[in-house]
């Protein structure tokens, strides 16, 4: 599985009872991993480097007391949805979708279905409104931290040119003349 192409993570009862989860695809491949919701995001947290902790607690102070979204390089922004009604305690009924991977929400009476890009369809026990706060929420994120990590920066990731020495020169000289 393709960790940065997953547009859901959605979980499922497996055929013993045990708490699955299935990893979609932007091409709409399903794979089936014998483990929970909160084990599919450590992978991708870890995936991309990020310790979950100092990342809630970044965007707590921005978003308030919210779900807190996870943006990810690469253009991915995951929200928080409930997916499932849970049967016992700590099952884990909600999952992640890549709010750049939707491509319709259709509200149901009290839930919605998401209709990824792939055509791949998940149905959401959620008001369509509620889904709504939650991509506004992704969006807010993207925004707050698209300019706070450096991999957003492309100037980072071509090659040190004799033009970016002369114009480095020519600040350290200004920095000078001024003391």
């Amino acid at each position: 599985m393709k960790i940065h192409a997953i547009d859901a993570l959605v979980p499922f009862y497996g055929e013993n009872g045990s708490n699955c989860t299935w990893a979609i695809t932007e091409d709409g491949e399903k794979a089936e991993q014998k483990f929970n919701i909160r084990t599919a995001m450590k992978k991708v947290y870890e995936y991309y480097q990020v310790d979950i902790g100092a990342y809630r607690k970044q965007l707590t102070g921005s978003l308030g007391n919210v779900a807190i979204p996870f943006h990810a390089r690469e253009g991915k922004t995951y929200i928080l949805l409930k997916m499932r009604d849970s049967i016992g305690k700590d099952d884990g009924a909600y999952g992640w979708v890549n709010i750049h991977g939707i491509n319709k929400l259709t509200p149901c009476g009290k839930s919605t279905v998401i209709k990824l890009n792939s055509g791949i369809e998940i149905n959401i026990i959620m008001k369509a409104s509620t889904v709504q706060k939650r991509i506004n929420n992704g969006l807010t994120a993207a925004t707050l931290l698209g300019k706070a990590h450096p991999w957003k920066d492309d100037s980072l990731s071509r090659p040190v040119v004799l033009g970016d020495i002369v114009e480095l020169c020519e600040k350290i000289n200004l920095l000078l003349d001024k003391e």
